[in-house]
């Protein structure tokens, strides 16, 4: 079958198109012909050896955290799915199984939901790593609620759209950063007071919010923030995205504040997926930009992930084909 893999760790010079076997899944999985597969700045750092030290991967690997489309086969122990359901799901790149960037992947069934008819498969594949990392770092991690305030530092992004619409969803207070050209976006998502990062927002901040806010969401990192702390209210919490990054800046904790970083959580990732569609269908959350591309234009893609400019997510349209 046809795939978008990585070759080596150079990067997208390293991603090309490439022929890989099938692979029949296995106890608890589910086989899926992909019709669209997302793509997340997880995706480049992978390309260039960021995950190296928690596996080694076998070349060629198949790219694509996210997948969506229909169940072609069902492994063993697996009861709640049946051939010719249509899902989303989050593959297992990242823990050395095959991604969503193919004509046909396999993932762990409890890691994937069945999707209603009133969501295409582009829609869908924007869902999962970015849905999942705001839902995980708004809900639990900053565990935000009804009346409170929060400030998403790079809001225009994947998880930092999908952060600012769950926050839409809690009822809470909402303050974000993007460049110029996004802040129409911002307000369009739900996001109360948009702000340019490249301008002094600070003090706009401070005039809505005196006390400082509950929750800061960094979807940044990389100490782009400068005292971060001083943004937030006595007792708030600081959540930032872990990038991978090693000895990424932390700020020490003070004034009550607790500074905590954020991921996904293997064991919640199957309930929060789900949640992520019911809110999607039911138009509580609304799904964030998505620019389509073709397989073979992956490795641009990458590229644009990593200058980290890209207005909300960016979908590989595997059905639609282009694979040359």
């Amino acid at each position: 079958m046809k795939a978008v893999a990585l070759h080596g760790f150079d990067g997208s010079a390293s991603v090309g198109i490439a022929g890989v076997p099938g692979i029949a899944p296995g106890p608890g999985e589910i086989g899926i012909s992909v019709a669209a597969a997302g793509l997340n700045p997880a995706d480049w750092k992978l390309a260039e050896g960021w995950l190296r030290d928690t596996y080694q991967p076998s070349f060629p690997y198949v790219l694509g955290f996210d997948a969506a489309g229909t169940i072609d086969a069902i492994g063993p122990g697996v009861a709640d799915f049946a051939i010719g359901d249509r899902v989303v799901a989050k593959t297992a790149v990242g823990r050395g199984g095959a991604g969503g960037c193919a004509e046909r992947t396999v993932v762990a069934a409890h890691l994937a939901s069945i999707l209603p008819d009133a969501i295409d498969f582009i829609t869908a594949a924007a869902l999962p790593t970015a849905g999942i990392t705001a839902w995980e770092s708004t809900l639990v991690a900053g565990a935000l609620r009804a009346g409170q305030s929060i400030l998403i530092n790079g809001g225009a992004g994947g998880t930092g759209s999908f952060a600012i619409g769950i926050a839409r969803m809690t009822g809470a207070r909402i303050a974000a950063t993007a460049g110029a050209k996004n802040l129409a976006y911002l307000s369009e998502l739900g996001c109360d007071l948009a702000l340019d990062y490249r301008t002094d927002w600070r003090p706009r901040l401070r005039e809505r919010f005196p006390d400082g806010v509950d929750v800061l969401l960094d979807t940044v990192g990389q100490g782009v923030l400068d005292h971060p702390l001083d943004l937030i209210r006595d007792g708030g919490i600081f959540v930032t995205i872990g990038t991978l990054v090693r000895n990424e800046p932390r700020p020490p904790e003070q004034r009550g504040i607790r500074v905590l970083t954020s991921m996904s959580n293997r064991e919640r990732e199957g309930e929060q997926l789900g949640a992520l569609v019911n809110a999607l269908a039911s138009a509580r959350l609304r799904s964030p930009a998505i620019e389509t591309i073709f397989p073979v234009d992956v490795p641009a893609a990458l590229d644009r992930l990593k200058e980290g400019h890209v207005r909300g997510k960016l979908v590989v349209d595997i059905a639609g084909g282009c694979w040359q």
